[in-house]
């Protein structure tokens, strides 16, 4: 029974969270959602107007609401080819958990800025017209520990 669980033992260390060893360098700090997009040829007026008329706004209720900390938006001075993304939108969220509960909040502020479900889908229809995601993924902001004096 003994040589079974010694013989368990490398296996149970190496199913440690790597973020156990990572806190060592590092303290986690606020989540960001970052979406590349990329604006059809012609439609850059259309997209600017979108972001400006409808976004913009609705992320500031977001913010002032607390749903989330911050946003930006950012565009790529470079391009690698045709389904390169040209411009990026940035929410910050104080955390994972803030996640978790956003869908709900945000619907709720979303639906009281369109007024329905069918102009927010027509936003969003429109908005599709003018650009197309090209990813959407999670970063993790981390600060950087001291190194410890020798």
């Amino acid at each position: 029974m003994c040589r079974s669980a010694l013989a368990l033992l490398p296996l149970l260390v190496t199913l440690v969270p790597q973020s156990l060893h990572s806190q060592e360098h590092y303290t986690l700090g606020p989540v960001n959602r970052v979406i590349l997009v990329d604006i059809k040829p012609g439609k850059a007026r259309d997209f600017w107007t979108d972001l400006r008329q409808n976004l913009r706004p609705l992320y500031d209720e977001y913010k002032r609401q607390g749903l989330i900390q911050n946003y930006s938006v950012g565009v790529k001075a470079t391009t690698e080819g045709p389904q390169d993304w040209d411009a990026v939108i940035i929410l910050t969220f104080k955390n994972y958990a803030a996640l978790d509960t956003f869908a709900t909040k945000g619907d709720s502020v979303s639906m009281r800025y369109f007024g329905s479900y069918d102009k927010r889908s027509e936003s969003g229809t429109k908005r599709s017209e003018a650009a197309t995601t090209v990813g959407s993924y999670l970063v993790r902001d981390v600060t950087l520990k001291e190194m410890p004096r020798q």
